[in-house]
């Protein structure tokens, strides 16, 4: 079974991140993947199923892939 930190890194979120999006404070994230408070067991199962869902997705296709990269090399390029 994948723990907390497993699972956030599956689905690709830092802690201020998930902080954000579960309207909690950074601490209470970091708290949680330090072991130094216990992590809700519906918060788990809901990071659970929300990474085997992004497991299931297919990979994007090589095009869309390089439209994204060149789009970010070119916002870091601009002067």
């Amino acid at each position: 079974m994948a723990n907390f930190r497993e699972l956030t890194a599956r689905i690709g979120w830092s802690d201020v991140e998930l902080s954000s999006r579960l309207s909690v404070r950074p601490g209470a994230v970091r708290d949680w993947r330090t072991g130094r408070r216990e992590v809700p067991p519906n918060l788990l199962q809901w990071l659970r199923m929300y990474a085997e869902a992004i497991d299931r997705l297919p990979p994007l296709p090589y095009s869309i892939v390089s439209i994204i990269a060149c789009s970010t090399l070119r916002a870091f390029s601009a002067p």
